[in-house]
């Protein structure tokens, strides 16, 4: 990743949920709001090893986008491991979840993760919500 942002619309994703539909939708939102680099990921297995695909030939995704509750490896034991990789710590890590309880929004951001996003999400929602991820990626980038 570069140390600052120069487009926003460069900036890359990775969409990691095992709903197909919500890996589409998630995906048509963020083309619909100009960022086109957006890869997917059916579970955190598969999405680390794109990761770390990534890491070996490139920068790293800006974001990622990942549900909680997966099989094989699910979204908590995803980001604790990629929070324990140095290259990965001005990655923003964005929780989805149909959940709301209290303790799964602690335990993410005890985890590091840089925002928790309720699912489903509306397309407003996320543009409102990658405002504050721009932000964030900013501020790291820039520190």
């Amino acid at each position: 990743m570069s140390s600052g942002i120069t487009n926003i619309n460069d900036l890359s994703f990775i969409i990691v949920d095992d709903h197909m539909l919500m890996r589409k939708m998630l995906t048509q939102y963020l083309n619909e709001l100009g960022y086109t680099k957006v890869d997917t990921a059916i579970n955190g297995k598969d999405a680390l090893d794109k990761i770390g695909a990534k890491l070996m030939v490139e920068t790293p995704y800006d974001v990622a986008f990942i549900d909680m509750k997966m099989p094989v490896m699910d979204g908590m034991e995803l980001l604790n491991i990629c929070r324990e990789n140095r290259a990965l710590d001005k990655m923003a890590f964005i929780m989805l979840t149909g959940e709301c309880e209290k303790q799964k929004v602690i335990e993410a951001i005890h985890a590091g993760v840089t925002s928790y996003v309720v699912k489903p999400i509306s397309q407003h929602a996320l543009a409102e919500k990658m405002g504050t991820i721009i932000k964030w990626l900013k501020d790291q980038r820039d520190a």
